[in-house]
């Protein structure tokens, strides 16, 4: 056959015409993105302009995707085509732009009263639920309760989609759950962000983990094999951590103890360039990047952010914000793209979505119920996680871009049968979960009255909204929303909240000195 007929055989497959000029094909896919961003973002304003509650800006930006793949299909234009390239994007861009902005807005003397249950709900209820939707599937297959789509000999495969469906997203929860109009807890606040921070760098360590030690020809899984995964990603979590936090005061040193704040341009690009620096030395160390990053963006955020220019620092905040804004926009609409693609149509399982879908479900209530129940031992009866509270925090438990991001890296024969099925449970809960949030909060009671708050209390949330005005993008909204609450809060009654005094005195004393930090406490 002549490349002619190649070229055609090609057109008629993919509707994509192979003779074409391939930097005017990527100059109008270009094109056609940029104003697909912009219509999302167009929306995103107009639901939160008209305080529309029960539509997550996400499921808004899935739609768009959607019907542009729509349109595309009608033309004969096959929208995969130009999604090729999605894997490697997402895993080594879009995931560490969200991962590190999620560190560098994570306020570390506001998390201290909640440090016990977002460390409890973002590693010990992610490995376990890893492990429970991971066996769960691999046994319903062998039961023949899933038909297809599952390697039936290969547990390994399972617990990869387990790890990676256990990547909660609660981006369209918390733009509800944010805005200050509700007036939601601020505790219930604290540990549904705090762990959707947390959460995402350990479900990709344990998905790396995982996949580093996955063989397709290989169909035995023994205790070894687990306990080795588990010593692994305890190794890689803990000198990930490590790598971040050395490249972190390093870089805050740096800046403490040079005279930098006076040259903007140059603070702002070496801010950028430790930030690939850090991920790639943690690469090269074959160690993760993502959980490097995230440590890394906590150690700048609380020391190095002080050692700039007020306009750099300013500057820094925007950007990384709108980028981090930028990257889970793109993921979503991405996943609205595949879902009127091929992907969905010749690779769904409704018997695996289904199943898939319910031990989620079940898994988390477990995790949430058993950890809560040992958080709130150590925890006084004012801090107590109420009933209603872990119903809240087990419903905001939504599958998102991160889920979606580490599916398109699933590796092995039935990668895109794995993709399909989180793509569908990603749609499902962040329509579904997200859009009924609200009404979640309203059975649960919530919600609270502004009348009904101490008068301390109601002008942190007036200071709260006002400070929620000024800003475009939810990330920095919510980075806005805890500074503020944790500066009335550290001026007020730090002396009477001993760990987190104690650690502001030692930071204040040793620390701060040398890497810079915030000097009014």
């Amino acid at each position: 056959m002549d490349q002619t007929s190649l070229n055609i055989l090609q057109q008629n497959v993919t509707g994509v015409d192979s003779t074409e000029n391939p930097l005017d094909r990527d100059a109008r896919f270009t094109v056609a993105l940029s104003v697909l961003l912009i219509l999302c973002i167009a929306l995103a304003y107009q639901i939160k302009d008209k305080k529309l509650y029960t539509i997550p800006e996400s499921a808004a930006t899935i739609l768009v995707g959607s019907i542009a793949a729509l349109i595309m299909n009608l033309l004969g234009k096959d929208s995969s085509s130009y999604l090729a390239a999605l894997p490697d994007i997402s895993f080594y861009l879009l995931l560490p732009l969200i991962v590190f902005e999620a560190g560098y807005c994570f306020e570390c003397n506001d998390f201290l009263q909640n440090l016990l249950p977002i460390v409890m709900y973002a590693t010990l209820e992610t490995i376990t639920s890893t492990f429970i939707v991971g066996f769960s599937i691999y046994h319903s297959a062998k039961l023949g309760l899933i038909s297809y789509g599952i390697d039936k000999t290969n547990p390994m495969e399972s617990l990869l989609f387990g790890a990676l469906i256990s990547a909660t997203d609660s981006v369209a929860t918390l733009s509800i759950l944010g805005n200050p109009d509700l007036l939601v807890d601020d505790n219930l606040f604290t540990i549904v962000f705090g762990e959707s921070v947390l959460n995402d760098p350990v479900a990709i360590v344990l998905f790396d983990t995982f996949r580093v030690t996955y063989n397709e020809n290989i169909s035995n899984l023994h205790f070894q094999n687990i306990f080795a995964c588990l010593q692994r990603f305890t190794y890689v979590t803990v000198f990930s951590m490590l790598v971040g936090l050395v490249m972190g005061l390093i870089q805050s040193y740096i800046y403490k103890h040079s005279n930098l704040s006076n040259y903007q341009k140059i603070e702002v690009a070496m801010l950028f360039l430790f930030f690939y620096c850090n991920y790639s030395a943690a690469k090269v160390l074959s160690l993760s990047g993502i959980m490097a990053l995230f440590i890394n963006g906590i150690v700048v955020s609380h020391y190095n952010s002080f050692n700039l220019s007020e306009e750099s620092r300013t500057t820094s905040e925007q950007i990384f914000s709108t980028l981090a804004y930028l990257a889970e926009q793109l993921l979503f609409l991405c996943m609205g793209l595949y879902a009127c693609s091929g992907l969905l149509i010749h690779y769904w399982n409704m018997q695996f979505s289904l199943c898939a879908l319910l031990f989620c479900l079940i898994s988390r209530a477990v995790g949430i119920s058993v950890l809560t129940r040992i958080t709130n031992y150590f925890r006084s009866k004012a801090q107590q996680i109420t009933l209603p509270m872990q119903v809240v925090i087990w419903w905001v438990g939504l599958r998102g871009a991160c889920a979606f991001g580490l599916a398109l890296n699933m590796p092995g024969p039935n990668s895109n049968s794995y993709a399909a099925v989180t793509l569908s449970i990603c749609i499902f809960t962040t329509f579904v979960g997200g859009g009924l949030t609200e009404v979640i909060l309203n059975k649960m009671k919530m919600k609270r009255l502004e009348g009904e708050l101490k008068e301390e209390e109601s002008s942190t949330l007036l200071h709260r909204t006002k400070s929620s005005k000024s800003v475009h993008s939810m990330s920095y909204g919510i980075l806005s929303h805890l500074k503020s609450k944790s500066l009335v809060r550290n001026i007020d009654v730090v002396e009477n909240e001993n760990a987190e005094y104690s650690w502001q005195s030692l930071d204040r004393k040793y620390f701060r000195p040398l890497f810079g930090g915030d000097e009014r406490y």
